[in-house]
Formats: C-alpha cells, sequence, structure tokens
C-alpha cells in the first residue's frame, strides 16, 4: 500500500541554504519550484525572528492531502515561537497559524510535533506552501498520523548561538507576521517607476543565515539600516540569493534592477548572475536570466543598473502577478564571496541610483565556516562563531626541493591579445615586447582558467613561466595560487592596473596605499622613475608623459608615514618640472603618489603593482614596457636586447650632394655616436648613373628622361610578360665590361682617371669604412614593367661598377641584398631573377602598403610584425626572394629644406583631402575628402589648415621612431642624398620652420632627423650601458630569417632552482631543428656564474651589450647563412662582346693606319734593340754577335714596314 507519508520535506541543519535547483530553500519568502529533497547535516542559527522555509508537495503521487503534521527538533534562544503555515497558490497569500513551540525550552534539543489539518482553508492542500520555523537542527512536514520525526538520542548542550566574530549582528528588528517581504517605497526623484521596491543590506540580514554552504556575515554594521551582506560559496558549492518583491496592481516596463555592491574575496563580477522570475496563479511562471555583476568591482562600491524587457515573456506584466523575484548566483564552485548593500527593483525608467547605505566593508571571510560532522540525530548547536579565514597566507608551503622554471613569459589577459586596445592594451604591448625581442614562446591565457596554467600537469615542481604578468581581475582563489607559485618558484608576479590590486583591501594594507582621486594627485602629466636596480635600461630619473596620448592613470597615495617592509616606491607621478608629487590626506604626514610599487616579502612573495596605463601607442609606455619586464624577469630572460638602428640613405640620379656633404655627415655621425656610446651607421644604396653623370661619361646605359616608364600599379605583372620593348642597348654590358679585343670599356676610362672628377666619389673611397653601402641599380628606372635584359645591365651593370670602384672588395658592401628604386619590380619576375643571378635575394619593403583596405598588395608580413616576408612565383612570379620591412618618414625623399617638407606634405595632404589647389603657395580652395582642419601633426593647434610648423613634424619623427625601435622593430628608414645636404636653419622663433632645439653648423635634415630620434631615445634607455646598434642591409636580412627560425622552434630554455632561488643549470627544448639561434640574456655582472651553470649546453655565441650579456644556442646546427665575401665571378656572366665583319673590318682599318703612322717610331726602337741585344750576346760568349740582331730584330722591321 502507499505510506500515509504523502510527502516529507526534511530541514536538516544548513543543508537548505543552497539547494536552489534540487532541495528545501531556507531564507526564502515564497516557494520555489522544483526544490526538492535534503541531504546533509548541520545546526542552523536564525538571525531574525522569522524565516521562510519552502517544502513542496508531491505533485505526482496523485493523492490528496488531508493535513500536516509539523515535527520540530530544536531549542529556543529564549524567544516565543510561532508556526505559520502560508500559501502562495493564489493571487491572495493564505496563511494560518498552525501552533506554537511549546515544549521546546532553552535547556537543551526538544520535540514538538504540530498536526495540522487542511480543511479550512482548503487552499493549503496545493502544490506548494511554506513553513515558516525557529531555531532548529533539522525539522519534518509529514503527512497527519504518519510517524512523527524521532527524538533525538543525545541532548544538546544549552547556549544560545554566539553571534560571528568579524562583525556582531545588529539588534533583529520586528518581522511583519507575512514574512520579510520587501515593501514597496516611493520611487527616487525623476523617476516614472510605477513602482520601486528596495531591499537593503539590513532586510537581507532579516531573511538568512550565516553558516554553509551560503555564507552570509553583516561586515561594518552600525544600525540595522546601514549593514552589508557578503555572499561566499564553498569550494564545492554555488551559491544563490533569492530576493522577492510583491507585485503592484498595475505594471508598465521595462523592469530595472539596479545593484550596490562590491566584490569580495575570489569574486569574479561576470560569474555572479542576475535572474528575475514572476510568480502567477495559475502556475505560468517564468524566469528569465537578465545578466551579471559585470561593472561591479573589488574594494568600493559600484552600481549597476540591468534592464529586462517585460514584453517577452509577456507574463512579466500580467496583472494578476502574485509577486517577482530576483536572484544572484553563481554556479562556480570555488571560495568567493560577494558584498550586496541594497537592491532596487521597479518596472519603469529608475531615477537616479541610490546613495549604498553601507560603509566599505572590512575583509570578510574568504570561505565559509565549518560546521560540524554529519552524526546521527542532532548536532549541538555551535557555541563559537566561525573564524575569518586569512586572504594572504600561502595556501601551500613552499617546496624545500630544487625546481624547475621554463624561460617562458606568461600573460593573464581577459580576451585575446590580437587586439591592442581596451582591456588587454597592457597585455598587448608586453606580448608584442617579447616578440619583438624573441622570446620563442609566450604563454598567453586568454582569458584564463579559473585555475591557472602555471604548473606542469605531471609535475607539481615544474613551472611554467619565468614571470607572470596578470591583465585580470584575479579571484581570491587566483590570487592565493599567483602567490603560492611566487614563493614555490621564486618568480616574479606582475599586476597591470587592469587588475584593480589596489581596490583589494588586503593589498591596501599590504602596501599601505589606496586609491585618491582628490587633486593633486589626478591628472598628474607625467610618471616620473624613481627607485629600481641602478643598472636598469632605464635612466635613473627616467619621465615619460602619458598625457600626450591621454592616457589614464589610477592615483594611488601612500597612507601611512613609513611604508610597510619589503614595499618600494619605483615610479611616481610627476609635475611639469619632472618634480614628484605628494599631496594632503587625513591622517598621514606625507602622502606620497605611487605609480609603480614593488613587493618584496619575506616569504619569498614577490610582485610588482603597476598603476599606470601602458598603449602600444605611446612612446613612454614601451620604455615602461622595459623597466617592467627587466623587474620580472631579473633581467634573465630566453630573449635579446638590444637596439637595432637603421637608417639608409642613397645616392642616385636626383639632387646629388657633394663629397664635402658626405664628410661633414661622417662627421657628425661619428660625434653621435661617441655622445650615445652607439655603433650607428648609416647605408648608402648608389646609382651608378650618378658618377657616369658627374663625369660626363658617354658610356650611359639608357638616355632619357622618363625613369617612371616601367612603373606599374603595386602588384601588377609586366605587361606584356616579357616586359616593355628594349630600353637599353642589348650588348651595354658586353662593350662596357667585357669590350671585344681592341676596344676600350668602362674599366679603361676608369683606370686613365677619367673619374677623378668625381668629388663624391673620392670621398667614398677615401674612407669605405665609414659607412654600409649598397646597389640601388645603374640608372634607377622603375622596375615594375622592365624587360630581363634591362634588369640585367640594371642590375649586372652597378654591381660592376661596385667592382670596380672598390666598394664590392670591402667588408661593409652588401653582396646579397639591393634596393629597388621606388621599391618597384617586386611583381616582376623578369628584374627578380636578374637580381637573384646576380647574388641579391633581399630587398626592403613599404610599410605603407599594409594590404587590404588601404593598399591592393601587401609587402609587410600580415601574421607578424617582426617577420619578412618572401617571394612567391603565384604572387611575385618568382619564388624565394625575401623582403624586409622598411619605414616611410615625412622626411621627403627630395628635401634639402625644412620649407621644401612642410610643402611636400602638404601637398600630400591636399592631394588626400581632395582639395582644389594642390600648391602649397595658393590657398587649397575646397577639399571634398577630409575636413579643411584637418593637420597632419596635430601637436600644434591652429585654425591654419596647413600641415603645421616644422617642430610638430619633427616631433613626430622622434616618438614614433623611438617607439618602434623600443617594440623591438629592426624596419630600415629610407631617406636619400637631398637629406644629407647642408641646410640653415631660422633663428626666428615666430617662424613656423623654427625648431627646438635649434641646430648648430647647418645640419642636414637627416643629421637634425638623428639629433632629434637620439635625444628623444636617451630619455628612456641607458644608451651608454644599451648602446645602439645598426646592421648592414645583408646581415639584417639574416637577422629577420633567424627570428623566423627561431619563432618555428618551439625552443624553451628550463632554469634550474635552488631552495634560495639561485639558478643551477640550464636544460633546453625545441620541436625543431632549423639552426635557430636562441638567446639567454643575463646580467653582465653575473654572466661568468650563469655560464658555469650551462653544463653541456654551450652557447654558439656570446655578445655583450652593456649591462646585459646574451648567449646563444643553436636549435641543431646554427644556421650562419651566407653572409662571407663572394667572389666576383659569382656574379652574372657578362659575355665576351663580339663584332660584325663590317665592325671588324673598321677596326683592322683603324689598326693598320695607326702602325703605319707609328711604323718610323717602331723602327727606331727595333735598331736600339738591336745594339742591345748584339752587345749582350757578346757579353754571353757568343761569336757571332750579329746573328742575334739579325734573327731577333730584322722580323720586327720587316712586319713593322709592310701593309
Amino acid at each position: 500500500m502507499v505510506n500515509s507519508l504523502f510527502f516529507a520535506g526534511r530541514l536538516v541543519g544548513l543543508c537548505a541554504l543552497l539547494r536552489r535547483s534540487k532541495g528545501v530553500v531556507a531564507g526564502s519568502h515564497a516557494p520555489h519550484r522544483g526544490h526538492r529533497t535534503l541531504q546533509s547535516s548541520s545546526n542552523i542559527e536564525f538571525i531574525e525572528a522569522v524565516v521562510g522555509t519552502a517544502f513542496t508537495t508531491e505533485e505526482q503521487s496523485g493523492l490528496q492531502l488531508q493535513g500536516f503534521t509539523l515535527s520540530f527538533v530544536g531549542q529556543l534562544d529564549g524567544a516565543a515561537w510561532t508556526v505559520d503555515i502560508f500559501d502562495f497558490s493564489t493571487d491572495v497569500t493564505t496563511w494560518v497559524n498552525a501552533g506554537t513551540l511549546t515544549g521546546m525550552t532553552t535547556a537543551g534539543w526538544g520535540d514538538v510535533d504540530v498536526d495540522f489539518p487542511t480543511t479550512t482553508p482548503a487552499d493549503f492542500i496545493a502544490d506548494e506552501s511554506v513553513v515558516l520555523v525557529g531555531y532548529l537542527d533539522y525539522a519534518a512536514v509529514n503527512a497527519v498520523g504518519s510517524s512523527p520525526t524521532p527524538t533525538p538520542a543525545a541532548a544538546p548542550v544549552p547556549a544560545p548561538v554566539a553571534a560571528p566574530v568579524a562583525a556582531p549582528v545588529a539588534a533583529p528588528v520586528a518581522a511583519p507576521v507575512a514574512g520579510p517581504v520587501a515593501a514597496p517605497v516611493s520611487p527616487a526623484e525623476g523617476s516614472t517607476a510605477a513602482f520601486v521596491a528596495t531591499v537593503s543590506g539590513a532586510d537581507i540580514l532579516d531573511v538568512q543565515v550565516s553558516g554553509e554552504p551560503l555564507g552570509v556575515a553583516d561586515l561594518a554594521a552600525t544600525t540595522d539600516t546601514d549593514a552589508s551582506i557578503q555572499f561566499a560559496a564553498t569550494s564545492g558549492e554555488a551559491a544563490a540569493y533569492e530576493v522577492y518583491f510583491v507585485a503592484p496592481a498595475a505594471v508598465a516596463g521595462p523592469f530595472t534592477i539596479t545593484i550596490t555592491a562590491q566584490l569580495g574575496a575570489g569574486a569574479v563580477a561576470s560569474d555572479w548572475k542576475v535572474d528575475m522570475y514572476s510568480f502567477l496563479p495559475d502556475g505560468s511562471d517564468d524566469y528569465e536570466l537578465v545578466g551579471d555583476l559585470t561593472g561591479v568591482t573589488s574594494g568600493s562600491w559600484s552600481t549597476i543598473t540591468l534592464t529586462l524587457d517585460p514584453d517577452t515573456p509577456a507574463n512579466f506584466v500580467d496583472p494578476t502577478a502574485i509577486e517577482y523575484l530576483v536572484q544572484l548566483r553563481t554556479e562556480n564552485a570555488g571560495a568567493q564571496a560577494i558584498y550586496v548593500d541594497q537592491i532596487v527593483v521597479s518596472d519603469g525608467v529608475q531615477g537616479p541610483s541610490p546613495t549604498p547605505v553601507t560603509p566599505q566593508p572590512v575583509a570578510g571571510p574568504t570561505a565559509p565556516p565549518v560546521t560540524a560532522p554529519t552524526v546521527t540525530g542532532p548536532t549541538a548547536p555551535p557555541t563559537v562563531a566561525p573564524s575569518v579565514a586569512p586572504t594572504v597566507a600561502p595556501t601551500a608551503a613552499a617546496t624545500p626541493g630544487p625546481v624547475q622554471v621554463d624561460m617562458v613569459p606568461c600573460i593573464l589577459a581577459s580576451e585575446a591579445v590580437e587586439k591592442d586596445a581596451g582591456p588587454v592594451a597592457s597585455a598587448y604591448l608586453i606580448n608584442e615586447f617579447f616578440k619583438g625581442f624573441w622570446t620563442a614562446t609566450q604563454n598567453v591565457q586568454a582569458p584564463p582558467a579559473a585555475v591557472l596554467d602555471l604548473v606542469e600537469a605531471l609535475d607539481a615542481d615544474h613551472g611554467k613561466c619565468s614571470v607572470v604578468y596578470v591583465g585580470i581581475v584575479p579571484s581570491a582563489a587566483q590570487k592565493l595560487q599567483l602567490q603560492d607559485y611566487s614563493r614555490k618558484f621564486n618568480v616574479r608576479i606582475v599586476y597591470f592596473d587592469i587588475a584593480d590590486t589596489i581596490l583589494d583591501t588586503e593589498v591596501q594594507v599590504r602596501l599601505g596605499m589606496q586609491s585618491n582621486f582628490d587633486q593633486p594627485f589626478v591628472g598628474a602629466p607625467r610618471v616620473k622613475r624613481t627607485g629600481g636596480s641602478t643598472d636598469s635600461i632605464a635612466p635613473a630619473d627616467m619621465l615619460t608623459d602619458p598625457t600626450q596620448n591621454s592616457l589614464f592613470n589610477r592615483p594611488v597615495v601612500t597612507t601611512v608615514d613609513t611604508l610597510p617592509a619589503g614595499v618600494s616606491i619605483l615610479a611616481q607621478y610627476a609635475d611639469d618640472n619632472g618634480d614628484a608629487i605628494g599631496g594632503v590626506l587625513a591622517g598621514v604626514t606625507n602622502p606620497q603618489s605611487a605609480a609603480i610599487v614593488e613587493y618584496i616579502g619575506s616569504d619569498g612573495l614577490e610582485e610588482m603593482h603597476v598603476f599606470i596605463s601602458l598603449a602600444w601607442f605611446d612612446t613612454g609606455s614601451w620604455a615602461w614596457g622595459h623597466f617592467i619586464s627587466e623587474w620580472g624577469t631579473r633581467g634573465i630572460f630566453q630573449a635579446r636586447c638590444v637596439w637595432i638602428y637603421d637608417p639608409p640613405s642613397f645616392f642616385g640620379p636626383e639632387e646629388r650632394l657633394s663629397g664635402a656633404d658626405l664628410q661633414k655627415f661622417q662627421n657628425s655621425e661619428a660625434a653621435f655616436n661617441a655622445e650615445y656610446g652607439a655603433s650607428v651607421k648609416t647605408e648608402y644604396a648608389f646609382n651608378g648613373l650618378g658618377v657616369l653623370d658627374k663625369v660626363g661619361s658617354t658610356r650611359r646605359s639608357w638616355v632619357g628622361a622618363a625613369a617612371d616608364m616601367g612603373l606599374l600599379p603595386k602588384g601588377d605583372p609586366p605587361n606584356p610578360s616579357t616586359g616593355i620593348p628594349q630600353i637599353s642597348d642589348p650588348n651595354w654590358l658586353s662593350i662596357q665590361f667585357n669590350p671585344a679585343a681592341g676596344e676600350q670599356g668602362m674599366q679603361d676610362d676608369y683606370d686613365a682617371g677619367l673619374f677623378a672628377s668625381d668629388d663624391l666619389l673620392a670621398r667614398v673611397q677615401a674612407d669605405l669604412d665609414a659607412f654600409f653601402w649598397q646597389s640601388h641599380t645603374l640608372t634607377h628606372l622603375s622596375r615594375d614593367n622592365l624587360g630581363k635584359n634591362d634588369c640585367d645591365i640594371e642590375d649586372g651593370g652597378n654591381v660592376r661598377l661596385g667592382v670596380m670602384f672598390g666598394m664590392f672588395d670591402n667588408d661593409n658592401y652588401n653582396w646579397r641584398s639591393m634596393t629597388s628604386p621606388g621599391i618597384t619590380g617586386l611583381f616582376n619576375p623578369n628584374c627578380l631573377q636578374s637580381g637573384d643571378e646576380n647574388l641579391m635575394k633581399c630587398y626592403p619593403g613599404d610599410n605603407t602598403y599594409s594590404g587590404a583596405p588601404l593598399t591592393a598588395v601587401s609587402l609587410i608580413n600580415e601574421n607578424n610584425q617582426f617577420h619578412s616576408i618572401t617571394t612567391t612565383v603565384s604572387t611575385n612570379g618568382y619564388a624565394g626572394i625575401q623582403i624586409v620591412p622598411r619605414f616611410a618618414t615625412n622626411v621627403y625623399y627630395n628635401c634639402v629644406t625644412g620649407r621644401c617638407l612642410i610643402d611636400e606634405n602638404e601637398k600630400i595632404r591636399r592631394d588626400v583631402c581632395g582639395c582644389a589647389d594642390l600648391n602649397p603657395i595658393n590657398p587649397q580652395g575646397t577639399c571634398s575628402a577630409c575636413p579643411s582642419g584637418t593637420q597632419s601633426f596635430n601637436d600644434v593647434a591652429s585654425s591654419d589648415p596647413s600641415i603645421g610648423p616644422l617642430e610638430a613634424l619633427f616631433q613626430t619623427e622622434e616618438r614614433t621612431t623611438t617607439r618602434y625601435i623600443l617594440t623591438g622593430r629592426r624596419d630600415k628608414y629610407m631617406f636619400h642624398q637631398a637629406n644629407v645636404i647642408s641646410t640653415t636653419w631660422t633663428t626666428d622663433t615666430s617662424d613656423p620652420m623654427y625648431v627646438s632645439p635649434r641646430p648648430t653648423n647647418d645640419p642636414s635634415l637627416l643629421e637634425y632627423w638623428y639629433i632629434r630620434v637620439l635625444a628623444e631615445m636617451s630619455k628612456y634607455i641607458n644608451t651608454g650601458s644599451f648602446p645602439i646598434q645598426t646592421l648592414k642591409f645583408d646581415n639584417l636580412c639574416h637577422n629577420f630569417y633567424q627570428h623566423e627560425d627561431l619563432d618555428s622552434s618551439g625552443a624553451i630554455l628550463t632554469a634550474t632552482k635552488d631552495p634560495s632561488g639561485a639558478i643551477t643549470g640550464f636544460s633546453l627544448e625545441t620541436s625543431s631543428d632549423n639552426g635557430a639561434p636562441i638567446p639567454l640574456t643575463v646580467p653582465t655582472a653575473s654572466a661568468a656564474e650563469i655560464l658555469a651553470t650551462l653544463g653541456t649546453l654551450s652557447p654558439s655565441k656570446t655578445e655583450r651589450y652593456g649591462a646585459d650579456t646574451t648567449f646563444s644556442f643553436a636549435a641543431g646546427t646554427l644556421n650562419t647563412g651566407t653572409l662571407s665575401k663572394p667572389n666576383v665571378s659569382e656574379l652574372a656572366p657578362i659575355p665576351q662582346a663580339t663584332l660584325t665583319p663590317a665592325e671588324q673590318e673598321i677596326v683592322e682599318d683603324a689598326a693598320e693606319a695607326k702602325l703605319e703612322a707609328e711604323v718610323s717610331s717602331i723602327v727606331d726602337v727595333a735598331e736600339d734593340a738591336r745594339m742591345d741585344i748584339e752587345e749582350e750576346a757578346g757579353n754571353q760568349g757568343f761569336v757571332v754577335e750579329d746573328l742575334a740582331g739579325e734573327i731577333l730584330v730584322d722580323p720586327v722591321e720587316s712586319m713593322a714596314t709592310t701593309p
């Protein structure tokens, strides 16, 4: 038979606090569909006088309930308790007093049964009902007549439960008889809501209990209306909280839910969901996910507003609605907590956000209290409140033995770091930093899992990160994991500003700091280095200006007179003069600003907290990126730190510099290098035509004015495929460099001294070691549409001139690369093949051709800005040629003066803007494509729509160039010989051409560009200790290949550390033996010590850059490339010039005429020779001396006189 126990819902201790989906929920004001069974055992302490517990009938049984028996086991706390039963199944709340807890005492556990028949009112046999109970161990609801709940065998210890120690619970507020449903209140001023219901922290405390698994604590409460609530999930459970609101008579939409809260330990805002339910009498209750707590932060109150459209589902605006429920929940198991100050629900446009009624909470419990283990029968009520768990204590002791650490930076970001702005701006910058400086692998976790991937799964003593950069708001569990990792593996943790660590109350106390948004801390114009290693890359007083790009920096100040142990301020906010900013803060004698802070704990925890914003487009951000990474890695990292600076220039057919100009530039370059401890060397690409024109040679390959006759749109192949008809004499190369017998060639003219009149050539040859040299083709013809023979002449002819001038034989000459005129010919297989045949396999590209949508083709690597591209037959018509990135500048190619720079750039601006008149000396007229006020150099505010003063141009150049070099970019910079010619500079400060500092000695535009860029770089780099270097173009091309090989090698160096953190060894793993050089950079001061730990891991190369030493290891056999000087015979062969019969007859006639004119002279020479021969024959003892003269001389005289 069916037992008379139609349903039994048992409330066993704290088990009811969480069973949102399958169980009874304590603290609810109304039933929740789906609540069923209970499973665990513990005690419940009712903080306030009324607590609701939902029970659900068994709809599936098909049996009608005859009544209820309510069985309670508990003890009283001195109050009189009444048992009510409610029904919410109709639009009128029905409730009946079922009895009292008479028989239950304060002396021990008592067992009370209350019988409640359901005949009156009849609706108590509906599906769902609620019992309000008191201070219990457990309770059961049984059908009338069924077996009562057994009485506990053991009596409890009689004592009322103490309030939590963290914050005493305020005195109970008299609860409404029908339960603490939030009462409607008047809307805020300006609101159009039909109703507004508010629940404060005190209201929440009225209806909740403290304990496990949904822990609740009243924090910093001073009155019943000034209290907050903390919800805490355990490591094994999720958590939920429900607030019910009585439905008004009429409802209008949309619903808004305004929540004032803050995150506690371990909480992630997006993990906490906000739901809304509507309850209707016909059972068509509905539910919608409204959103989450994104926008709520830690450390201070945040107010967010969510909106629910009431049209879908429609029953949210049903006039028969009984009530609404707002639920906060997290489904992620793991210790975490949130604080809620108040929740406001309205069904109209909410007025001003409510002011939080609760002061900032103190640190609450980070984990729920542990309850007594399950026992048979009831357990005694707790006599001591749970203690607050520490927030910074390590969860695991440091490992005493050695550990291994991969030399890989780990970066935690909220989303993919391919993006360069928003919440991942700092993570993007640091990821690009390591790419640029040759770290083969970066461990990017975006977004990271709840448990961070820091340690090898099968080896707890093998860490994956040599430094961790935190670009997320870590949960409490993640924070503890990071701290444990730092202690165990002796690894530093860097928190970016986005991590919000200064809002963490534990961090505030540990650092002795807090945010302060009062003046003068807000809007500080500068960030100044004030501490850190003395041999840092960054100058000791480095000063950056974040206002240049409107970057936000969090104003953090000290809150104590003496910083706590282990805390140091590494950078502060400063005024325009560079003086660190202090301020006024109540209770602090001398509050100081803090932009970057380090914490070195005595327990091994080492952290950096960065409160400034970093962005890729800000030069100063890259300087701080170097400083931060140097700190994070302790200067030991799998990368190389050297500044590659590659500015080529050219001398060719346009306005030509003189030998004196080049000498002056050489002197300036030597001065720059001496001043900055650098090894900058400018690279000159030469056109032979410039020399031929200068000396008046008639041996030109092409005579004409249309140098661009071979120009095509970038990406177009030659048209037709063979190129345009022949431009130069097809026999030019052989005639000039391998002439026929009896003919004179280029070399003959050179040997005869006909080139001596070129002062520039003389200056070059006098000091070939001063610069790098490279071919730039013979006549500077555009190469897109040239045929093969013309390409051969352009490439082979210029190289042969380089051989003749002695440049080819010098180690500063680039044998394996060239620069094509106007970056043309990169899609012409004829010229790519001719260059290849003359050993030149690498070209600079053009970074302005970045691909769609801006350009039809791309001349840069679209996947990695630090890689080159290699030509293919399908794209370029010829495979295997390398194209490396190259920057254009605002120093226009044909300009000698600053005025020319402004005019040329203004012409470009007008052209882009679609202006009517492109001539800079005239008004621009109407412009169609851009606003009339558009300026290219926005540093200058002016109503003048023109390009702006020269100073703005050079500010743009110095900042942009420095930023790219700090990024690790090694792209060449292009200038032309006109930029090397000396020019004058105005002293009139009102002149738009005035620059500051004004140069002396009339430097050229390129010289002044050097002055500005090197001075800018020296603000951010100790250039004397970390010198700037220049690579020859051949070496730069190989350098790109090495970088690409490294990135594909999967190379990981792993350090072994002893318990003190000292490195005792290294090992290397790669996934490819492609010959890539794997760099390991260490402080020079400890290089010898680290070298001794390498064992069998022997470096193939050691380089020293000031305070840095870099060891290189090979993945397989080191790829040294093809960098050695070739033999001239390896160049494309030049055929022997041949003559036609008519040409041969002309040559012979000329030779005969010349011979006849010289016959008498030849006979005289022969007769002189006869006498000498006969005399020598006699000296040798010959008897017939005359015979020797006749044999040797007579034939000569005969040939000379015979036609």
